[in-house]
């Protein structure tokens, strides 16, 4: 079944089922995974249709009845609160995914695959800072699928691994249906020119002051915390070592292609390079009391 197929699904489902207010089920996930002895509670998640690997279509295309092959589903659980709208937008859900991980600590995610009327395939259990946990099968641990209205999908999970010492997952969840990236929701502010405006000025001059180890300057122009860290290291035998590293880590010859801006935050977009290799990038940066400062930054293969 469809993510098309299963929001009309619901949709019927929705018309002929009236559910009391005392026992409605609120809409979000409920849950939990165990592992060595410490519970992650899981409170947000997902679900979106994965596309469709070429090989497998074609061996559906071969069989005897030919019919087309069955989507599959990635329904994600985390450990903390999302944006749907960011997650929908990146180009690679599961490396944006693991990027809101990462920023979170002490984070966990579930993920899982699974075909409706199927079951569960596969199941990804990630948790800071580095425990890697994954199990496949023709039924991994026990999935339940329940009403939701059109654009949702409700359900619950169970899975207990075997091994005494694999984890424990129970979850309750009421999620949202993220649609493909083309009607993706707009980042939220209003878009910058070339150049970046005044956040491109401030991350030019930090760019700047970065390559060339002005020190001085850097002290100006770094975020409160982070100037008071490197005042603290400047007098330490390694400070010299550790300023070479961070310029060869630099970005250079910086070309600012727009972002947006949203009240005191604001994101960036940019082409450079990194050890003469073409790159692009992207920074966030926030504004307190009056002045940009960079709170992440992030490059990536040049952009098309």
């Amino acid at each position: 079944m469809s993510i098309a197929q299963l929001n009309a699904r619901n949709a019927v489902i929705a018309a002929l089922v009236v559910l009391a207010s005392a026992n409605a089920r609120a809409a979000g996930v409920q849950g939990y995974c165990t592992y060595e002895g410490n519970k992650h509670a899981l409170v947000a998640g997902a679900v979106w249709e994965k596309p469709v690997d070429p090989d497998d279509a074609d061996d559906q295309a071969d069989s005897e009845d030919g019919a087309p092959p069955q989507p599959e589903l990635m329904l994600v659980f985390t450990s903390f609160a999302f944006d749907n709208g960011e997650l929908q937008r990146a180009a690679k859900r599961d490396d944006a995914l693991q990027d809101m991980a990462f920023a979170h600590d002490g984070s966990a995610k579930l993920e899982l695959t699974l075909r409706i009327g199927e079951g569960v395939s596969q199941q990804y259990l990630w948790i800071s800072p580095g425990s890697n946990l994954s199990y496949s099968g023709s039924e991994v641990g026990k999935y339940q699928a329940k009403a939701a209205p059109a654009g949702r999908m409700a359900g619950h999970y169970h899975y207990a691994s075997d091994d005494k010492e694999g984890p424990i997952c129970d979850i309750e969840f009421d999620v949202p249906i993220i649609g493909d990236q083309a009607h993706a929701p707009p980042l939220p502010g209003q878009p910058l020119p070339a150049g970046g405006g005044e956040p491109g000025k401030a991350y030019l001059a930090l760019n700047h002051a970065m390559l060339t180890g002005d020190v001085d300057a850097l002290s100006h122009l770094l975020a409160p915390a982070q100037a008071a860290e490197m005042q603290k290291a400047r007098n330490t035998p390694e400070f010299g070592q550790q300023l070479l590293m961070m310029r060869a880590m630099t970005a250079s010859k910086v070309r600012i292609k727009g972002g947006r801006i949203d009240g005191d935050h604001a994101t960036l977009e940019f082409d450079g390079e990194e050890g003469g290799e073409p790159r692009s990038g992207t920074v966030e940066m926030t504004r307190v009391d009056g002045r940009w400062t960079v709170v992440k930054e992030s490059t990536r293969d040049r952009d098309k």
